[in-house]
């Protein structure tokens, strides 16, 4: 069996012969494992072949940009660029808006006075308030344009696309659709259209939050008005329970005040009646006497007050409400009574009621 097929035993033979007539080959870095082979055999190589110098290169003369004489070509810019407005949203402020509004108005007035440093130094300063718009930075390039500071004005245009990548839509769809009102361009159908798509979602999600939040409000509105209604039944409960006791507590109060005339009406009856009465029958008078006391003090208490039903409504009036007091001033009945009962409770009446003075 062969060891070789034909087509290796020709390229060998081959390869010899190319060594034979040039030996340096052998010293070529990819055949060093025949090489090593050769001479483990004993074999006797030429020695490899002297490098020769290399040709010295010839200079190339610089290329010079000025060789062009291209008068377009502007100089580098040497002063730096006006900052980009901060990246994100923010609220802004009523303070805010009127620095805005401030800086706006002196950019515009500068401009227009030819003052393109002040103009650009006003607008940076408006773009720096934040949430800038596309024609703030439209206008300030435009300003950089006259300035011919052409790099800063290509740097606020990707400031402006970088920024609207950040997935402002709302503001994008705002710049866009005023854009297009001024100037339309059918050329930016397809970023409309996807502005648009990406500003109903926010604007779905948007309504939908405002719904839930007039729902919770709606919601918070009825807790209160029930938690308003709740109190206000209390409180009316409440009142008519301090009526009522106050309304016992008048009785109570007219009972102890026909008490307190009864006893000094009998005392005052009892002396007047003993000092009329004989000293040998003294007791028996007593007993009439107070008999007859007790049927004249109920009959004067009872002309004074029990007949008089307006006088009694009068009384309940004022000892439910001390302040209802002032209704009766210019009544002499109601004014008397009072008067009386004053007298005989220095200056107070049962019940905590208090007559003003």
């Amino acid at each position: 069996m062969a060891l070789f097929g034909e087509d290796k035993i020709t390229e060998l033979q081959a390869f010899v012969t190319l060594a034979r007539n040039d030996p340096s080959i052998l010293h070529r870095p990819e055949l060093a494992f025949f090489k090593d082979y050769l001479i483990s055999l004993g074999a006797k190589l030429p020695d490899p072949p002297a490098e020769e110098p290399e040709a010295p290169e010839s200079e190339e003369e610089p290329f010079e940009p000025e060789s062009l004489n291209d008068e377009e070509v502007v100089a580098p810019e040497s002063t730096p660029a006006p900052p980009l407005a901060p990246t994100g949203e923010k609220e802004l402020t009523d303070e805010d808006y009127e620095k805005l509004a401030k800086a706006k108005e002196a950019a515009t007035e500068a401009a227009e006075a030819g003052d393109l440093n002040k103009a650009v130094e006003s607008y940076t300063e408006a773009l720096l308030i934040g949430n800038p718009t596309a024609l703030l930075y439209t206008r300030r390039a435009d300003i950089l344009l006259k300035q011919k500071r052409y790099a800063a004005a290509a740097r606020d245009c990707f400031g402006l696309y970088y920024f609207r990548y950040l997935g402002n839509w709302k503001q994008a769809h705002s710049d866009i659709e005023m854009g297009q009102k001024i100037d339309y361009d059918e050329n930016i159908w397809d970023i409309q259209k996807l502005v648009e798509q990406k500003y109903k979602i926010i604007e779905e999600h948007e309504r939908s939050s405002q719904r839930k939040k007039e729902e919770r409000e709606r919601k918070e509105r009825e807790r209160r008005a029930r938690e308003q209604r709740a109190n206000a039944q209390r409180a009316y409960e409440e009142q008519k329970k301090r009526e009522a006791s106050t309304a016992i507590s008048a009785v109570e109060c007219l009972a102890e005040c026909r008490g307190e005339c009864q006893v000094e009406c009998l005392g005052e009856c009892q002396v007047e009646c003993l000092e009329a009465c004989p000293v040998e029958c003294q007791e028996a008078c007593q007993v009439g006497c107070q008999e007859a006391c007790q049927v004249e003090c109920r009959e004067e208490w009872e002309a004074e007050c029990r007949e008089d039903w307006e006088m009694m409504a009068a009384f309940q009036d004022i000892l439910t409400n001390p302040g209802n007091m002032a209704k009766y001033k210019d009544d002499p009945d109601v004014a008397e009574a009072i008067s009386k009962l004053t007298r005989k409770f220095g200056g107070g009446m049962p019940g905590g009621f208090n007559v003003p003075h």
